[in-house]
């Protein structure tokens, strides 16, 4: 768990935001933080709370199916992304797996060719 963080900023600009604004930027940087090391869940079901993040928050532009049938499989087989949750269901690293996707990518194009 992280102890705190801190944010620097010129003091010409902090004579110009707002508190709310500073208020929204610390809350910005506090839930990246927080994100960083998280494990979800692939998708979204009925039962996930609102607030939770799932791996389909991590993929940005690329669609469920497409990592489907793209990259799962190797997401899976790679140490340190998945780890078990009971007997059926993976929970994925969201950050690592985008970084690893990032990094492969030009790889798996090359292989699709």
């Amino acid at each position: 768990m992280v102890e705190g963080a801190t944010i620097q900023l010129p003091i010409e600009m902090l004579t110009h935001l707002s508190e709310s604004v500073v208020e929204q930027a610390v809350a910005l940087a506090e839930q990246n933080i927080l994100h960083h090391d998280e494990f979800v869940q692939l998708n979204r079901t009925a039962k996930t709370p609102n607030n939770k993040r799932t791996l389909e928050d991590y993929l940005g532009g690329m669609s469920l199916r497409d990592f489907n049938y793209y990259w799962r499989r190797r997401v899976e087989a790679e140490p340190g992304l998945t780890i078990p949750k009971g007997e059926r269901q993976l929970l994925y690293h969201g950050r690592k797996v985008q970084q690893y996707i990032a990094e492969h990518a030009d790889e798996a194009r090359n292989r699709r060719r």
